[in-house]
């Protein structure tokens, strides 16, 4: 029998503790880069200072929302996103639509990975339009809960789009007055939802309508995320667009979300 002198074990003992405590430090940061990378970095634009530290405050309180920047106006905005890089901007538009849509295009054009979702207290068919049609991928009305606006920002960051159901039908019905903006050209033969695609591709289809992301179609479905991804694909080749915002577009213009 092999004896060990308790100074020995002892040493034996503090190395043993010194792995534990390297395997729990890098299982933690671990944990921490994970976090990190499903943080969803958010810039908010508004010209009223209470309600951005509202928002801030709120958005503090979500596990997964970080704050990175916030702007008064279009010129701060455009420097902040290309600067911090956003996955979200929520633009709260009080005053000029018009200011807001040209913001909205900016972004859309200088940074693509980035997502818009406007907050306003306009409800007109031709200011939702516009918005969608110039590259935003969330809509609500001001009046909205901060729970609804967090679950916007959910959605949109995992690749959807959002818009408050009581005004889906608005949209759709200012989609066919509202001039398009670049990358929106209307075809001369524009594809019929309904004519090209599968069942299981309009249903789809409507789910991205409504406003689900791939991870809730997916569960809702029964399907992997990558299934959804590869349907998406699909789809999107069928009807000549790009990406899911003109597919909820196209959807809510032909009236597809009222066969859910």
């Amino acid at each position: 029998m092999q004896y060990h002198s308790p100074s020995v074990q002892r040493v034996s003992t503090l190395a043993q503790e010194k792995d534990s405590i390297e395997q729990t430090i890098y299982h933690q940061q671990n944990k921490d880069h994970e976090a990190q990378s499903e943080t969803i970095r958010i810039l908010l634009v508004d010209d009223h200072t209470l309600v951005r530290e509202g928002l801030r405050y709120l958005c503090s309180q979500q596990l997964g929302f970080e704050v990175v920047g916030e702007a008064v106006e279009s010129g701060t905005a455009m420097r902040l996103v290309e600067r911090c890089h956003p996955d979200i901007v929520l633009v709260d538009i009080h005053q000029s639509m018009v200011d807001a849509i040209s913001l909205v295009r900016c972004i859309a054009q200088t940074s693509p990975d980035t997502a818009i979702i406007l907050l306003s207290l306009q409800r007109g068919q031709q200011h939702l339009a516009q918005a969608f049609k110039n590259g935003a991928r969330g809509y609500l009305l001001s009046s909205a809960s901060f729970a609804e606006v967090a679950r916007a920002i959910r959605i949109v960051h995992d690749g959807g789009t959002y818009v408050s159901q009581e005004l889906a039908s608005t949209l759709a019905s200012g989609l066919h007055s509202a001039p398009l903006a670049d990358g929106f050209q209307k075809k001369r033969h524009e594809p019929q939802i309904v004519d090209v695609l599968t069942p299981k591709e309009i249903e789809i289809v409507r789910l991205v309508a409504a406003g689900m992301s791939n991870k809730e179609i997916a569960d809702k479905l029964a399907y992997s995320e990558k299934t959804v991804k590869n349907y998406l694909s699909t789809i999107f080749q069928k009807l000549n667009i790009r990406d899911r915002t003109q597919a909820a577009i196209l959807a809510l213009k032909q009236g597809v979300l009222d066969m859910l």
